[in-house]
């Protein structure tokens, strides 16, 4: 198993940053621009499958194709994702925490299991190289924030 933390402050109320991370389009499209192929597939209302993601990306030299799900999303406080594979499963938690007035801090969690042997040893693989992991997605993370504090203050400005 994998597990990735990473925490940003934000410079922005927690409601505003919350709206913003719900803009999955946004970050679809971030994705594509990194090489992603990603297509989204609506709820879907007879089998009651929520909002889910379609997505294949190049890891480690080979095409990998999982599915996005959210699973919970509890305004302004919460975005939980599951994500499945034939060969892993885990889960993507976003965690939006009130600081003061116009300060908020984002968590965010991530967690694989494998499924298969062949996966279990790609995981092994990955454990050398999870603080280059863990480094990777602060930089994101931090990223998304400043344009989100970004977006935030150019309203501040316009009000």
């Amino acid at each position: 198993m994998i597990e990735l933390t990473a925490s940003q402050e934000a410079a922005a109320p927690t409601e505003f940053i919350f709206d913003q991370a719900r803009r999955f389009r946004n970050f679809a499209n971030q994705a594509r621009q990194n090489g992603a192929r990603v297509r989204r597939r609506e709820p879907d209302p007879e089998s009651g499958r929520g909002l889910r993601w379609e997505v294949a990306i190049s890891f480690q030299g080979l095409q990998r194709e999982f599915t996005l799900e959210l699973l919970e999303r509890r305004p302004p406080d919460l975005l939980r994702f599951g994500i499945e594979s034939p060969s892993v499963e885990g889960e993507f938690r976003v965690d939006f925490t009130a600081l003061g007035p116009g300060r908020c801090r984002v968590d965010v969690a991530l967690a694989l299991r494998p499924r298969t042997l062949r996966a279990r040893l790609v995981m092994q693989g990955l454990r050398l190289s999870q603080g280059r992991m863990l480094r990777g997605l602060q930089r994101r993370l931090a990223a998304a924030v400043e344009r989100a504090e970004t977006a935030y203050a150019e309203g501040q400005r316009q009000d």
